[in-house]
């Protein structure tokens, strides 16, 4: 969104100082990306996280009530809670609550890896069900994407 509000800035500024009429700016849209569903009406979730489409990230494990620092196998996430996720160039971008923080804010982190099936929530690298989005994290089921 900054880019295009750029652009419009750029455009405006280069239209007044030439002769030319201002054109109208315009704006710069990423394609919307179309998935087709399985016969069972299942969507390829890497295909969808890799079209950098934003989704929610279902957290269904019982939440340990506190950040308790290093020692916390889920960091700052919060259980039975929801998260929005966003893909960009290897990068996963996470807003929700954050209980260090005790606030919502996002947080973006290189390390999972999407060839994996895996994601990575504020550093908890968790692996995905293609098929289903069911996520599971050290060794047990953590929710579901949506």
């Amino acid at each position: 969104m900054r880019i295009a509000m750029s652009l419009v800035a750029l455009v405006v500024l280069t239209s007044s100082a030439g002769a030319e009429e201002p054109r109208p700016p315009r704006c710069i849209h990423r394609p919307q990306v179309e998935l087709a569903a399985d016969s069972e009406g299942h969507v390829d979730w890497r295909a969808r996280i890799a079209s950098g489409k934003r989704f929610t990230v279902v957290l269904t494990f019982e939440d340990d009530d506190d950040f308790v620092g290093d020692g916390d196998a889920f960091g700052t996430l919060r259980g039975g809670t929801k998260y929005t996720l966003a893909y960009s160039d290897g990068a996963f971008a996470l807003t929700g609550f954050s209980e260090s923080t005790q606030g919502v804010g996002t947080w973006t982190y290189r390390n999972a890896k999407l060839a994996n099936d895996t994601v990575s929530l504020w550093g908890v690298v968790a692996r995905f069900d293609r098929k289903t989005g069911a996520l599971t994290a050290n060794g047990q089921r953590i929710g579901y994407l949506k």
